[in-house]
């Protein structure tokens, strides 16, 4: 089946969200909605997710870390919305977010439990297969969640060789340095017309 559909991960994969103080990240993340002020896109993300939706493929965005109105508008300031058709957050579990961050940080395996949520739920808000969907993501617990899935999955390196291990027994579909790589790698999964 071709592909259909590329779930983002949001942070670390399409925004920098690296920030050097834990309270000013927390106070960040998890209760001020104008995020935007504090988020750096990596380079050629706009480019890429326009052409991507110019192959019209339905795009969604998922995190673990930020909620939905700090996502819209992080989104709506870059002039992106209007390429997701689904956004998922920790607002969207259904519990009071404050629960689901502390479920996070208490619960390890909360975290996987939480990933194959959202993309499962993202799967359904869109009408896709797993098997018609790539998970894109810069961390194991992205390729281990698409696993599960049963979507294909696409690890972002960043040029680190840091979990080359661990990706050989995660098997993911495409290894790539770069957002940048992206549309070449799923040429393979899209079918001619």
């Amino acid at each position: 089946m071709s592909l259909q559909a590329v779930l983002f991960d949001r942070d670390g994969t399409l925004f920098d969200t690296r920030v050097r103080n834990v309270f000013g990240q927390l106070y960040r993340r998890y209760f001020l909605s104008l995020e935007r002020l504090n988020i750096n896109i990596f380079p050629k993300v706009s480019e890429t997710i326009e052409y991507l939706s110019s192959l019209n493929l339905d795009l969604a965005l998922i995190s673990s870390g930020t909620g939905t109105a700090a996502t819209m508008n992080i989104l709506k300031s870059l002039e992106l919305d209007r390429f997701f058709k689904s956004i998922l957050t920790l607002d969207d579990y259904g519990h009071p977010t404050p629960i689901v961050v502390l479920m996070q940080r208490l619960f390890s395996s909360f975290n996987e439990t939480f990933k194959v949520w959202q993309i499962s739920e993202s799967l359904r808000r869109l009408n896709v297969l797993p098997s018609q969907a790539l998970v894109v993501g810069d961390s194991l617990l992205d390729i281990k969640a698409g696993n599960r899935v049963g979507t294909k999955t696409a690890f972002l390196t960043k040029g680190s060789t840091k979990h080359l291990t661990h990706l050989e027994t995660l098997k993911p579909d495409v290894i790539i340095q770069n957002i940048l790589q992206l549309p070449e790698a799923i040429q393979k999964f899209l079918v001619k017309k």
